[in-house]
């Protein structure tokens, strides 16, 4: 697999590994409760300052899923 290097942290991010888990998590505590099974999100793509509750909010409804398969447009 190749993984690619951060090409903006510190500017959309935290730079520091253990700030960025540190926020990821934060922004995930704040979960949504779905209406049924989740089969499929839109997620925003933005600096975290900007569009990280959101897309906390969305990622949270399957933190705990097997994922099979991932669709990535943008």
């Amino acid at each position: 697999m190749i993984v690619r290097k951060p090409a903006v942290a510190g500017y959309f991010y935290p730079s520091d590994p253990y700030e960025l888990k540190r926020r990821v998590e934060e922004l995930m505590e704040e979960t949504l409760e779905p209406r049924g099974e989740v089969m499929g999100l839109i997620a925003p793509h933005a600096g975290y300052d900007y569009s990280g509750r959101t897309a906390g909010k969305v990622y949270s409804l399957i933190k705990d899923k097997l994922i099979r398969r991932v669709l990535l447009i943008g």
